[in-house]
Protein backbone atom coordinates (compact mmCIF):
# COMPACT_ATOMS: atom_id res chain seq x y z
CA UNK A 1 0.00 0.00 0.00
CA UNK A 2 2.93 2.23 0.69
CA UNK A 3 4.12 1.87 -3.13
CA UNK A 4 0.73 2.98 -4.11
CA UNK A 5 0.66 6.05 -1.86
CA UNK A 6 4.00 6.80 -2.91
CA UNK A 7 3.34 6.84 -6.72
CA UNK A 8 -0.29 8.59 -6.19
CA UNK A 9 1.68 11.17 -4.28
CA UNK A 10 4.46 11.31 -7.66
CA UNK A 11 1.82 12.29 -9.87
CA UNK A 12 -1.33 14.08 -7.95
CA UNK A 13 0.42 15.38 -4.55
CA UNK A 14 -0.84 18.85 -5.71
CA UNK A 15 -4.37 17.36 -5.08
CA UNK A 16 -4.43 15.31 -2.60
CA UNK A 17 -5.79 15.85 0.93
CA UNK A 18 -6.42 12.12 2.60
CA UNK A 19 -5.68 8.56 1.91
CA UNK A 20 -7.06 6.00 4.25
CA UNK A 21 -7.51 2.74 4.12
CA UNK A 22 -10.56 1.02 5.68
CA UNK A 23 -11.55 -2.75 5.97
CA UNK A 24 -8.92 -5.72 5.93
CA UNK A 25 -8.53 -8.38 3.22
CA UNK A 26 -10.82 -8.80 0.72
CA UNK A 27 -13.29 -5.73 2.44
CA UNK A 28 -10.73 -3.34 1.86
CA UNK A 29 -11.92 0.16 0.67
CA UNK A 30 -9.50 3.05 -0.38
CA UNK A 31 -10.86 6.40 0.52
CA UNK A 32 -9.01 9.41 -1.04
CA UNK A 33 -9.91 12.86 -0.55
CA UNK A 34 -8.82 15.13 -3.56
CA UNK A 35 -8.76 19.23 -3.74
CA UNK A 36 -11.43 18.69 -6.93
CA UNK A 37 -13.05 15.57 -8.38
CA UNK A 38 -10.84 14.88 -11.54
CA UNK A 39 -11.64 12.27 -14.23
CA UNK A 40 -8.41 11.79 -14.80
CA UNK A 41 -7.37 11.23 -11.48
CA UNK A 42 -10.16 8.77 -10.91
CA UNK A 43 -8.99 6.49 -14.48
CA UNK A 44 -5.40 6.64 -13.07
CA UNK A 45 -6.67 6.02 -9.48
CA UNK A 46 -8.62 2.61 -10.44
CA UNK A 47 -5.57 1.44 -13.09
CA UNK A 48 -2.99 1.88 -10.61
CA UNK A 49 -5.17 0.11 -7.69
CA UNK A 50 -6.04 -2.64 -10.27
CA UNK A 51 -1.99 -3.20 -11.10
CA UNK A 52 -0.35 -3.40 -7.79
CA UNK A 53 -3.64 -5.35 -6.31
CA UNK A 54 -4.65 -8.09 -9.13
CA UNK A 55 -6.13 -10.77 -6.49
CA UNK A 56 -7.34 -8.14 -3.87
CA UNK A 57 -8.30 -4.67 -5.30
CA UNK A 58 -9.67 -2.66 -2.95
CA UNK A 59 -12.53 -0.66 -3.96
CA UNK A 60 -12.44 2.63 -4.26
CA UNK A 61 -14.07 5.94 -2.92
CA UNK A 62 -12.56 8.96 -4.44
CA UNK A 63 -14.56 12.49 -2.36
CA UNK A 64 -13.10 16.01 -3.57
CA UNK A 65 -12.48 17.69 0.49
CA UNK A 66 -16.05 19.65 0.26
CA UNK A 67 -18.18 16.27 0.18
CA UNK A 68 -15.53 15.22 2.80
CA UNK A 69 -16.08 18.38 4.66
CA UNK A 70 -19.72 17.91 4.99
CA UNK A 71 -19.60 14.08 5.82
CA UNK A 72 -17.43 15.04 8.92
CA UNK A 73 -20.00 18.18 10.23
CA UNK A 74 -22.69 14.97 9.77
CA UNK A 75 -20.60 13.01 12.46
CA UNK A 76 -19.56 14.98 14.41
CA UNK A 77 -23.83 16.25 14.75
CA UNK A 78 -24.40 12.90 15.08
CA UNK A 79 -26.49 11.92 11.81
CA UNK A 80 -24.31 9.96 10.89
CA UNK A 81 -21.29 7.38 12.34
CA UNK A 82 -18.27 6.47 11.19
CA UNK A 83 -16.42 2.93 11.71
CA UNK A 84 -12.86 3.96 12.17
CA UNK A 85 -11.66 0.60 14.11
CA UNK A 86 -10.10 -0.62 10.31
CA UNK A 87 -8.67 2.57 8.97
CA UNK A 88 -5.68 2.96 8.41
CA UNK A 89 -4.14 6.61 7.01
CA UNK A 90 -1.81 6.76 4.42
CA UNK A 91 -1.46 10.47 3.88
CA UNK A 92 -3.08 13.71 4.95
CA UNK A 93 -1.92 16.75 3.72
CA UNK A 94 -1.44 19.46 6.88
CA UNK A 95 -3.62 22.15 7.21
CA UNK A 96 -0.73 25.18 7.17
CA UNK A 97 2.20 23.03 5.98
CA UNK A 98 0.71 22.50 2.51
CA UNK A 99 2.77 23.37 -0.02
CA UNK A 100 1.50 25.00 -2.94
CA UNK A 101 2.03 22.98 -6.32
CA UNK A 102 4.89 23.81 -8.31
CA UNK A 103 4.31 25.06 -12.25
CA UNK A 104 5.59 21.83 -12.97
CA UNK A 105 3.28 19.80 -11.45
CA UNK A 106 0.04 21.51 -12.75
CA UNK A 107 1.24 21.55 -15.77
CA UNK A 108 1.77 17.59 -15.83
CA UNK A 109 -1.78 17.65 -14.58
CA UNK A 110 -3.11 19.96 -17.44
CA UNK A 111 -1.31 17.37 -19.46
CA UNK A 112 -2.42 13.63 -18.15
CA UNK A 113 -6.32 15.58 -18.34
CA UNK A 114 -5.96 16.49 -21.92
CA UNK A 115 -4.20 13.19 -22.51
CA UNK A 116 -7.26 11.24 -21.24
CA UNK A 117 -9.60 13.52 -23.23
CA UNK A 118 -7.43 12.98 -26.79
CA UNK A 119 -7.93 8.75 -25.46
CA UNK A 120 -11.48 9.27 -25.56
CA UNK A 121 -11.57 11.23 -28.94
CA UNK A 122 -9.34 8.43 -30.61
CA UNK A 123 -11.38 5.73 -29.18
CA UNK A 124 -14.81 7.43 -30.38
CA UNK A 125 -13.09 8.02 -33.57
CA UNK A 126 -11.98 4.28 -33.87
CA UNK A 127 -15.51 3.24 -33.33
CA UNK A 128 -16.86 6.05 -35.67
CA UNK A 129 -14.59 4.67 -38.36
CA UNK A 130 -15.33 1.27 -37.91
CA UNK A 131 -18.99 1.71 -38.25
CA UNK A 132 -19.14 3.00 -41.51
CA UNK A 133 -18.91 6.65 -40.27
CA UNK A 134 -15.07 7.85 -41.39
CA UNK A 135 -16.17 11.24 -42.71
CA UNK A 136 -17.59 12.00 -38.68
CA UNK A 137 -14.71 10.59 -37.63
CA UNK A 138 -12.59 13.18 -39.13
CA UNK A 139 -11.32 15.43 -36.23
CA UNK A 140 -12.19 19.05 -36.77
Amino acid sequence: MEKLRDNLLDHWSDQLELMELHGEGAEQTLLVVTERMDEAMQEALNYQISQQFPDQTPQLKLLDKEAYATIQQLIKAGILSANSDNARTLYQASETGKPKASALSKRLSEARKHLTQSEHKQKMATVLANGGFAIEAISR
